[in-house]
């Protein structure tokens, strides 16, 4: 935590994951932004970003990528967005258990295709993310999962500043995402995940986008 600045009184967050529009960075960022400036969270909020930026198979991403960038200026969020950059599959695990809450507000919603996702889950992460588009019985809101609506900047800053106040909420969800996480086979999903951390970690391309 330190490395990035967090004391122990921070409230880190972290994304996981290459960037593109499908995953809503955007709608992160302007969230971040209302809560840098609210007073139960001014001063002590920042953002993590775990992993490589972007992967090179999709020019679109590139491109979205850059307003990302240009939307952190805007903000006046440097100093508090964090860039792990492409790191070694130990770093990405360092990384998670340094932050207080993964945020992964997918403009789809959640699904159990997204393997990061499933790294959140396997990690034991609080995680908050957006509703479903279709029914998943085993995503839990306020047990395994936090759910808002997507493209919610303010709803996703509410629920960010909920959980921030609320620590055994937080202990709470990421139990429920390791119970819910050993309902998979963990046979796939651990080798799932190491392809990931690779493909994030080691700067390679992810044709999934996920």
């Amino acid at each position: 935590r330190s490395k990035w600045g967090a004391g122990p009184d921070d409230f880190l967050l972290c994304f996981f994951g290459f960037i593109n529009d499908r995953k809503g960075v955007d709608t992160l960022l302007r969230a971040l932004h209302a809560l840098v400036s609210d007073p139960p969270t001014a001063g002590r909020v920042s953002l993590l970003f775990i992993g490589g930026r972007t992967g090179a198979s999709d020019p679109t991403n590139v491109a979205y990528l850059a307003q990302i960038d240009a939307l952190i200026a805007e903000l006046g969020l440097e100093d508090q967005v964090h860039w792990t950059g492409y790191v070694a599959p130990e770093e990405v695990t360092a990384s998670f258990m340094g932050a207080d809450l993964c945020v992964l507000p997918y403009r789809d919603g959640a699904s159990f295709l997204h393997g990061t996702f499933h790294a959140a889950l396997v990690h034991g992460m609080p995680i908050l993310t957006t509703q479903p588009r279709v029914d998943l019985p085993e995503l839990v809101h306020g047990q395994n999962v936090f759910l808002v609506a997507p493209d919610n900047a303010s709803a996703l800053a509410a629920a960010i500043g909920q959980l921030a106040a609320d620590q055994p909420l937080r202990r709470r969800l990421g139990a429920g995402a390791k119970v819910l996480a050993e309902m998979f086979r963990w046979d796939q999903i651990a080798a799932d995940t190491l392809e990931l951390y690779r493909t994030i970690g080691a700067g390679q391309v992810d044709p999934s986008g996920r």
